[in-house]
């Protein structure tokens, strides 16, 4: 049987920014991301786990792009080389 916990903690929403908030989390979802990371605290695999799930979603938004802009970039002209072909 699945157990959950409460707790609070301060969550980073961004540098600087913070606030303290009542999560009901499956406790042993939680102990097993704590030991695959090596996060010691629960406040920090939580910061790690919306960072990551953030930083996918943005990379899964750029992948829409795939295919439909044309970027025709001579990398040798913006970068001051002159071609020897």
């Amino acid at each position: 049987m699945l157990r959950s916990m409460r707790f609070d903690r301060i969550l980073y929403a961004s540098e600087g920014d913070f606030m303290r908030t009542t999560l009901d989390l499956n406790e042993v979802l939680l102990d097993e991301a704590m030991k695959i990371t090596g996060e010691k605290t629960k406040t920090s695999i939580i910061h790690r786990a919306l960072s990551d799930l953030v930083r996918r979603e943005k990379t899964m938004k750029l992948l829409d792009y795939a295919g439909k802009v044309d970027i025709s970039i001579d990398l040798d002209s913006s970068r001051g080389r002159n071609s020897k072909w």
